[in-house]
C-alpha cells in the first residue's frame, strides 16, 4: 500500500501503554468488535455504538493502528475533525 503524497499531521500521542495494560485493551477492542458483529443479526442489538467502541481501544493498544487510521483515506479525515467538532 502506497503513502499518501502529502503526510498528515498526527496529533500527539502518550507513549504507550505497558503490556498487561495494551492486553486488556486489545481483549476489549475485541469483544466490542464480536459484539458487534452480533449486533449485525440480532434485531435490537447495536452494531454501530460496539463497532465506536472497539475503535477507541484498539488505538490507544497500538499506536502504529492509531497513526493507520488518521492516514486513512476514508476514516482519517473522521478523525482529524471529530474532536475538534464535538462528534
Amino acid at each position: 500500500m502506497s503513502e499518501p503524497t502529502d503526510p498528515v499531521e498526527l496529533p500527539d500521542l502518550p507513549p504507550p501503554p505497558p503490556a498487561p495494560v495494551r492486553w486488556l485493551l486489545l481483549a476489549l477492542a475485541l469483544l466490542s468488535l464480536a459484539t458487534g458483529i452480533v449486533g449485525i443479526f440480532l434485531p435490537g442489538l447495536p452494531t454501530t455504538v460496539f463497532i465506536l467502541i472497539a475503535a477507541w481501544p484498539a488505538a490507544r493498544s497500538s499506536p502504529r493502528l492509531h497513526a493507520w487510521l488518521w492516514r486513512h483515506k476514508l476514516f482519517g479525515p473522521c478523525c482529524a475533525t471529530g474532536p475538534t467538532a464535538g462528534a
